[in-house]
């Protein structure tokens, strides 16, 4: 455990929040002779706890929650001999401690859901370069993609295969404030007599028709959206299989393959 993983946790080791294998990690740091910032951010998780156990006003417990503990504990903690204030004390103390327990744990998990979505925001960057790195002879389109995916504004998101269909991996690079969208993916295999199309979502509208996917010399799909159909933010991007040329009816098919939601900020 390093010195700053160490200080993340220090609320929780102070709370007892910690599964065994972390408190361990934790004391062995502890015990390590060189720290930053290790001791001064234990003692202050410690002072914290002491003034929100102070904080909560006394109060008398029910007769039947001492008579709890005391099945709980086995009766080892001389229970019999606590006056009521004395118990109090340790009621308000426990509580203080799971309260603190509580804040930090939600606040751990916002903060780990966070990292989460940032790292996998960041795959689907990482996973779009490569895709990109082997479409070098596309050129032009590849040079826009690029482009676009250095804006500090676009968002990349996976468009998810539907169930019972091929696992396509398909991304879409977005760039809302430019009106600017492209589409990559390698994995578009091409189908005789058939022709892949992507469509925009928005709300209750019907699906609006935004061009076929087809894979350039490199077996590498390179696709701009139209920026008219990016003038209104749209919520999904949609993929389908139809008759080679497109639907005609202006609708997809039934045979929709993938899909994907462009997310919030």
């Amino acid at each position: 455990m390093t010195c700053a993983e160490f200080r993340e946790i220090v609320g929780l080791f102070v709370a007892g929040g910690l599964d065994a294998r972390e408190r361990e990690a934790a004391e062995a740091h502890l015990r390590e002779p060189r720290h930053e910032g290790c001791l001064e951010a234990l003692r202050e998780a410690n002072a914290g706890a002491e003034v929100l156990a102070r904080s909560l006003p006394p109060a008398r417990p029910d007769a039947r929650v001492w008579q709890r503990i005391e099945r709980q504990l086995g009766a080892q903690a001389r229970p019999l001999a606590m006056g009521w204030r004395e118990r109090a004390s340790w009621v308000v103390a426990t509580a203080a401690a799971l309260l603190l327990f509580a804040a930090l744990s939600g606040r751990r998990q916002s903060e780990r859901a966070h990292r989460q979505a940032m790292a996998g925001a960041e795959s689907q960057r990482v996973q779009c370069l490569a895709e990109l790195e082997s479409a070098k002879s596309e050129g032009q389109a590849q040079r826009a993609a690029l482009e676009l995916l250095q804006s500090p504004t676009a968002q990349v998101f996976a468009l998810a295969p539907q169930p019972g269909k091929p696992a396509y991996a398909v991304r879409a690079i977005v760039d809302l404030p430019r009106k600017k969208g492209m589409i990559v993916s390698s994995t578009l295999s091409p189908q005789a007599g058939k022709d892949y199309q992507l469509w925009v979502i928005r709300g209750k509208e019907p699906p609006a028709p935004a061009g076929l996917l087809r894979a350039g010399s490199s077996g590498t799909v390179l696709a701009s959206i139209d920026q008219r159909l990016l003038a209104v933010p749209p919520d999904a991007l949609a993929v389908s299989v139809e008759a080679q040329g497109g639907s005609v009816s202006g609708k997809p098919s039934a045979d929709i393959v993938l899909v994907g939601a462009l997310p919030r900020t």
